[in-house]
């Protein structure tokens, strides 16, 4: 568990010349403008105990100003949000500037560091292809060429990778202890992207290589190379067909879906028409020769007609 001490030293070093071993300006003295004011919020915002906020304008002051100074007070903030790794890094950068300090600050400066090295676990990211630009927690850390090595807190964090011509990749990554550990990521290449543009009903299923794209009016960036597209429709014939997409290069693809036929459709019309022309020879055939009507009773039961139609 963090000690008390550890906040204290950093505090120290962020304090009014006055407090300090070594005589210094007031740290607001060497500011001016927004930068200024926002170290003046940050300050109150310690005070008060909100840690995130003060950070930010902390940050803010020093990316206004530049004064290595701010460091000691974002390394206050970090270590009360318990983001110890973060804290050692604006340490380290503080301490690494050359701001002059007397042997006694150095000195507990030094022990600081020591105490938040024994907070974090070093992990190392193994990255391919080298050149990919690594994130860590929405902090960018810069490119990795083979591997490189980030000291973090415990807990989970969010790696997020990016390299022109590849996927990007995101992904959390647990850490369990201070030990070391290693963690290892390939980002997959891109093949050059090409447009295929499908026009079909608007009630008609698109899929391209097997899975669905939508229905109707589709437009998709695919990787370069050979697809299928496949084009179906309740009560319609199915269209398949291969296309072949090119890097840069849109293909357009107008798809008019034919009725489904069946073996009763060329001769239904005609067998219907040629019963109707029978029963209407039939019924003028009785007529002609039948003798009178008799009135006839059905027994219900007698016959299959028995029902009525609902």
């Amino acid at each position: 568990m963090l000690r008390v001490g550890l906040v204290a030293v950093a505090l120290s070093l962020a304090l009014p010349a006055q407090a300090q071993s070594k005589p210094l300006r007031p740290l607001a003295e060497e500011l001016e403008g927004d930068a200024r004011a926002n170290f003046e919020q940050g300050r109150a915002l310690f005070e008060h105990g909100d840690y995130l906020t003060a950070h930010a304008k902390f940050r803010l002051a020093y990316e206004a100003s530049k004064n290595t100074r701010l460091l000691w007070n974002l390394a206050a903030c970090s270590s009360k949000l318990k983001r110890y790794g973060r804290a050692l890094r604006e340490a380290e950068r503080y301490l690494e500037a050359g701001e002059a300090l007397s042997v006694e600050q150095r000195e507990k400066a030094l022990a600081f560091v020591r105490e938040l090295r024994s907070l974090v676990a070093p992990v190392t990211f193994v990255v391919r292809p080298a050149g990919s630009r690594l994130a860590l927690d929405g902090e960018d850390r810069g490119t990795v060429e083979e591997q490189s090595l980030h000291p973090l807190e415990l807990g989970p964090h969010e790696v997020s990778l990016a390299r022109e011509g590849y996927a990007p990749l995101r992904q959390t990554i647990d850490v369990r202890d201070t030990s070391a550990a290693t963690f290892a990521f390939r980002l997959e290449e891109l093949r050059a992207l090409g447009r295929l543009v499908v026009e079909a009903d608007g009630d008609a299923r698109v899929e391209v290589d097997g899975a669905r794209a939508g229905y109707g009016l589709v437009e998709l960036r695919l990787a370069e190379g050979p697809h299928r597209v496949v084009v179906t429709r309740e009560g319609f014939e199915a269209f398949e067909a291969p296309v072949t997409i090119e890097r840069d290069a849109t293909r357009q693809l107008q798809v008019t879906l034919r009725p489904r036929t069946t073996w009763l459709s060329g001769w239904v019309p005609w067998a219907l028409g040629g019963t109707l022309l029978a029963a209407g020879l039939g019924v003028g055939a009785y007529y002609v020769f039948a003798p009178t009507p008799v009135e006839q009773r059905f027994v219900p039961g007698s016959t299959g007609f028995d029902f009525v139609l609902r």
